[in-house]
């Protein structure tokens, strides 16, 4: 769950907003052969968006998170070992794009991104004793991708705008290295996938939005089933 609030600024001939946000989150992961772990995280950042006249946009994010990890793995005698450790990241987003009208409400917007991020590691002692140590990571993606939708206008005066997207990121850095019990080894972040969603924003007064927005992914080591994100915007 994610709370922001931004102010707006003309800015020659399109707008400037300014804003911060905070928020929170509860992810479950699935390692495979019986591993699986949980991260609850908090967030705290400040973005600032660049609408032009003509379409194009400027996106920018900068953020910072603490995340509170717990891992849970068999051992080869299928007894339960369990680990947990605290870990910071500090991320910056930028995306690029363009909102083009097309006939009859139909409108195209191809965008580009680049998100880098670092995290900590952590040293922990799991509960059979294992000692773990895991190196900082960084990471830097990219995606290219369009959203293609409509606008249109119900009998009853409210605006809706359907959609579908698709994207491409790719991973170009993500890797780092973890000791167990001195022993070390060679962990990297799962990256390139493809990325395909659909959604909608309802215009239901003239001062609030609602929007609601499902994808998933799929690549190479990775697959994110199905999420789900609504999201609520009051224009004071």
């Amino acid at each position: 769950m994610e709370v922001g609030v931004d102010k707006a600024f003309a800015l020659g001939a399109g707008k400037l907003y300014v804003g911060g946000v905070v928020g929170g989150a509860h992810s479950t992961m699935n390692f495979g052969e019986g591993a699986s772990g949980n991260v609850d995280s908090r967030m705290i950042g400040t973005y600032a968006t660049y609408l032009h006249d003509s379409g194009v946009y400027v996106d920018t994010v900068a953020k910072y998170s603490r995340f509170d990890n717990e891992i849970k793995t068999p051992t080869n005698l299928g007894n339960p070992v369990k680990g947990a450790y605290t870990s910071h990241g500090v991320g910056m987003d930028v995306e690029i794009g363009r909102h083009i009208a097309l006939e009859k409400g139909w409108f195209v917007e191809p965008q580009i991104e680049v998100t880098a991020t670092h995290t900590t590691g952590g040293d922990y002692t799991a509960s059979n004793g294992l000692r773990v140590d895991a190196d900082d990571m960084n990471s830097l993606q990219s995606r290219v991708g369009s959203l293609f939708g409509r606008r249109m206008t119900l009998g009853n005066g409210i605006e809706v705008q359907p959609y579908a997207k698709a994207s491409w990121i790719t991973e170009h850095a993500g890797a780092s290295t973890v000791k167990v019990n001195g022993t070390r080894l060679k962990a990297e972040v799962p990256g390139d996938r493809l990325e395909l969603g659909f959604g909608g924003i309802v215009q239901v007064s003239e001062r609030s939005k609602i929007a609601l927005d499902a994808e998933f992914a799929k690549g190479h080591d990775i697959k994110q089933p199905w999420g789900l994100t609504l999201g609520y915007r009051y224009l004071w």
